[in-house]
C-alpha cells in the first residue's frame, strides 16, 4: 500500500518496495502513522496474515475509511464484466459482492493471531466513518460504519 506526501513517499512493507528497485522511497508505513499526519489521518496497519499485510486509513475531516485488500466490494455489473462465469458464484458464497465486503477467503484463511487484530477494528469503527473507499469494489458513500462491521463480521466475532 503506497502514500504520498508532498516531498515524501511511502511504501506498505508488504514487499512492493522490492519489487520496484526503480523507485526510491524515503520511509516505510508501519503502525504509526508519519508526524505530518497527526491529527488528520489515522491508520492501522495488520500483520495478521503470512502472506500479506494492510494498512487502513481513516481520514478525519472527511470520516471516510480507505482500504486496500482487507475489503472487496465487487458490483453485480463488474463480475458480470470483468470475471470469468464460474468465479461469479464463488464471489457471492464468500461475500466479496456490494454490500457485504468480504475479502478472498484465502486472506481470511491465512488471518492469524485475530485477537490482535479486533481492537484495532473496533478503534476504527469507533471514529464512526461515514464513507468507505474500498480499492477492490465500489465505492460506499454512506453508512461506512455499518459496512465495516458486516464487512469485518468475519472477525470481530
Amino acid at each position: 500500500m503506497a502514500g504520498r506526501i508532498p516531498g515524501r513517499e511511502f511504501v506498505g512493507d508488504g514487499g512492493d518496495n522490492r519489487q520496484r528497485r526503480q523507485l526510491r522511497f524515503s520511509g516505510v508505513l508501519a503502525s504509526d502513522p508519519p508526524a505530518e499526519w497527526s491529527g488528520h489521518i489515522d491508520q492501522f496497519y495488520f500483520t495478521n496474515s503470512p502472506f500479506m499485510d494492510e494498512l487502513i486509513f481513516f481520514h478525519r475531516a472527511s470520516r471516510t475509511a480507505i482500504i486496500a485488500d482487507l475489503s472487496q466490494s465487487f458490483s453485480e455489473t463488474f463480475l458480470k464484466h470483468h470475471w470469468p462465469w464460474w468465479m461469479r458464484p464463488i464471489a457471492r458464497l464468500s461475500k466479496m459482492v456490494e454490500g457485504w465486503g468480504y475479502p478472498p477467503i484465502d486472506y481470511r484463511l491465512s488471518f492469524r493471531n485475530r485477537a490482535t487484530a479486533r481492537p484495532k477494528l473496533r478503534e476504527l469503527i469507533g471514529k464512526h466513518p461515514e464513507h468507505v473507499v474500498v480499492a477492490h469494489g465500489e465505492v460506499v458513500r454512506t453508512g461506512g460504519e455499518a459496512f465495516l462491521r458486516r464487512g469485518f463480521s468475519w472477525l470481530l466475532h
